[in-house]
């Protein structure tokens, strides 16, 4: 039973029992005033110190003392029994093990293990809750002073497993405004704030949240970011890596053409005048006035009739009806735009019947157009490229991702008119974010405009920063001069190269076949997120 003395003001000290009465009169003199302690023993200079802190803070005595019984009660459990002896290596290896194994069983619960099993305890009766919820904590506070090494570990192996289990619910998701790392900052700093109100003392709940919940928030957020410039950087790479070049699928599909030309494949007379017949339908009445084109077409069109027709002329024939397409009337490109039609939709659909020669020229016939296609598109998004990067020099102030606005806004419009087919669902939908300038987040274009491109810009930019920076003297007013402009630079930057890699990713898709990639296939942090911020909040809640 401890030693309980009652202070001069009234309160109950408790000294440990065994402890010297000279001791204790020492201890209280010190604390107390009533004795110079210059001769006293270093034991009792000792104590009484430490009775005195007591008496500053007691609660945070108490709280040390279920510690180092704590302590105290690991060392003796891992000196008996098949632990016991001063050479046997057991004692500590297993004090290490279960130091990492709960740790590990811990993580998931997020700071709320010792409320958890608190809360157990004082329902079976074991003690109230208050008490237990203390005693837990000591335990867990000892394991880690005790073997810190191991409980860091644990904890990081048991973030692990929980993240293979947990769903991300924001982040990943690219929300309006915040985007992707905004998501990600939210759902981390829901995992720090739940654990630094778990980890704190239950009267810091709420600074505990609060600390939690930005540092979650700061990790999720980098995290995040990281992840997808890592992601989105490699997955380009990859794309671009596997998508040919224009004049690569020009070569490419030339050699093709060519083998099924002299593959001796032809479309049998009755097809061919079928073809006929359908092209001088859609053409309508012939008009050399307000149709020259459509009339000089189908004059070329008749000459075929009533005779086989081999697959260099119809491929010349449909290359000569896309020339005349451009620069056409509006009356002309109509009808020419249906006849065009008419051959696509027979070199998709023919049948082996509607030819004459082996059904392998075919074959490659249509291998040939499906690279012929890669390449029209290839080659009309390398020139709207090179077209938006001559106009970007006219733009002081928005520089290429207005250019390339303007020119994906134009492609767009021909793309939804018919004009322009062929591409993609999903190369569409990115032509159509290039159009509406969707490739940046709002807050980045804003932040670009205090780019210095212009007079404007730079002026208002420098004005605004030195207004502010004059709060803080000379020197502010100099830092908050250059600060808007400079950060605004890096925006901009990031806003066109943003642009930059939506029209090169349909590019890309374009000339490979493959599925746009503008941002990240697959962020492998994402998991982390929700753990990692859960970590970061114990580990700094646990040393304030």
């Amino acid at each position: 039973m401890p030693v309980q003395i009652q202070a001069p003001n009234g309160e109950i000290v408790e000294f440990p029992d065994g402890t010297a009465d000279d001791v204790i009169v020492r201890a209280m003199q010190a604390t107390y005033g009533q004795d110079d302690l210059s001769t006293a023993s270093a034991d009792t200079k000792a104590l009484a110190s430490e009775f005195s802190a007591a008496l500053q803070n007691p609660s945070k005595a108490i709280d040390d003392q279920r510690v180092a019984d704590a302590k105290a009660n690991r060392d003796d459990f891992y000196s008996r029994g098949i632990y016991a002896g001063k050479y046997n290596p057991l004692g500590p290896i297993a004090k290490v093990i279960d130091a990492g194994a709960s740790a590990a069983q811990r993580a998931p619960l997020l700071g709320w293990d010792d409320e958890i099993t608190a809360g157990w305890r004082s329902l079976i009766g074991d003690t109230d809750y208050a008490t237990a919820q203390a005693q837990e904590d000591a335990k867990k506070t000892a394991m880690r002073q005790q073997n810190p090494v191991a409980s860091v570990a644990g904890d990081i192996g048991g973030g692990l497993v929980m993240a293979r289990g947990l769903p991300n619910v924001l982040a990943g998701r690219n929300l309006p405004i915040i985007g992707r790392t905004g998501a990600a900052a939210i759902e981390a700093g829901g995992y720090g704030a739940v654990t630094g109100a778990g980890e704190a003392k239950p009267g810091d709940r709420l600074v505990g949240a609060a600390t939690g919940g930005m540092l979650g928030a700061g990790f999720g957020a980098t995290l995040s970011k990281v992840g997808d410039v890592l992601a989105s950087r490699a997955a380009r790479k990859a794309a671009g890596a596997a998508a040919p070049t224009a004049d690569e699928l020009k070569v490419a599909s030339k050699s093709l053409y060519d083998q099924a030309y002299q593959s001796g494949v032809a479309i049998a007379p009755q097809a061919a005048d079928n073809i006929v017949n359908n092209m001088t339908v859609a053409a309508g009445r012939i008009n050399e006035t307000l149709r020259p084109k459509t009339a000089g077409i189908l004059a070329d069109v008749q000459a075929l009739r009533g005779k086989p027709m081999d697959l260099q002329t119809f491929h010349e024939l449909r290359q000569e009806i896309d020339l005349a397409i451009r620069g056409a009337e509006p009356g002309d490109e109509r009808m020419l735009l249906r006849m065009r039609d008419i051959l696509n939709s027979f070199a998709d659909n023919a049948q082996q019947g509607h030819l004459t020669g082996p059904a392998s020229g075919l074959k490659t016939f249509r291998e040939a157009d499906d690279l012929w296609a890669k390449r029209s598109k290839a080659q009309l998004l390398e020139d709207l490229f090179d077209l938006a990067d001559v106009k970007s020099g006219r733009y002081s102030q928005s520089g290429m991702e207005n250019a390339l606005r303007d020119k994906a806004s134009q492609l767009y419009t021909q793309i939804v008119k018919g004009k322009v087919k062929g591409f993609t669902a999903e190369e569409i939908g990115v032509i159509r974010q290039l159009a509406k300038a969707e490739t940046s987040g709002a807050v980045a274009k804003w932040v670009a405009k205090f780019a210095p491109r212009g007079v404007v810009s730079a002026g208002a930019g420098s004005a605004l920063g030195a207004s502010i920076g004059s709060l803080f003297g000379p020197a502010g007013t100099a830092i908050g001069f250059a600060t808007p402009g400079a950060i605004g630079h890096v925006a901009a930057r990031s806003v066109d190269n943003a642009a930059l890699r939506g029209i090169q990713a349909v590019r890309n898709a374009a000339a490979s076949g493959t599925a746009p990639v503008l941002n990240a296939i697959s962020n492998r942090a994402l998991p982390l997120i929700g753990p990692g911020a859960a970590a970061v909040s114990s580990q700094v809640q646990r040393r304030r």
